[in-house]
């Protein structure tokens, strides 16, 4: 069985303004679940880590302990089970990938927004899916029409949010 990987763009309508949040489900496990998939906290840790590298602000991140506890702060236990705002998220698809093709990971992963899936890392095939790393030694890969396919609703989304600005 290939590991898994859901990502989940939902648009909230708060108050009015629309908000963004990415969550993930890991061979159908919910964060909230992470302490009965080994696996899964792996994949947690890791991508938390690569994330925020280069993305230091927790203003749009909600931390958890590996049975879904909220956590406060970011340490060396919890893990980022969502990500808010489009511009976090965006900024999150690349590591995602790179988590997903880890050699320690190998994880099949799909995007899934507006009834949309987006099949960003599978199996390597040379033709569509390329391997991430220059050996390849990675079994996974990722597409780029897959990501471009993807790139292109988050700037719909990006262009709506700024209508919306324009408005208020």
């Amino acid at each position: 069985m290939s590991n898994r990987i859901d990502a989940f763009l939902e648009e909230h309508n708060i108050n009015g303004k629309i908000e963004h949040k990415l969550y993930f489900h890991y061979n159908g496990v919910e964060f909230a679940f992470l302490h009965k998939a080994e696996e899964a906290e792996v994949f947690a840790s890791e991508f938390k880590w690569k994330y925020l590298i280069t993305n230091t602000s927790a203003d749009n991140h909600r931390f958890t302990d590996n049975k879904g506890y909220t956590m406060d702060k970011r340490n060396y236990y919890s893990v980022l089970s969502s990500i808010n705002g489009i511009e976090e998220i965006d900024d999150s698809i690349v590591n995602l990938i790179s988590t997903c093709c880890n050699l320690d990971i190998q994880s099949d992963l799909t995007f899934h927004y507006n009834d949309k899936e987006y099949p960003l890392v599978r199996s390597v095939d040379h033709k569509e899916y390329h391997p991430s790393d220059k050996q390849q030694i990675s079994k996974k890969g990722f597409s780029i029409k897959q990501l471009k396919e993807l790139t292109k609703d988050i700037i719909e989304i990006k262009k709506n949010q700024n209508k919306q600005k324009k408005v208020y």
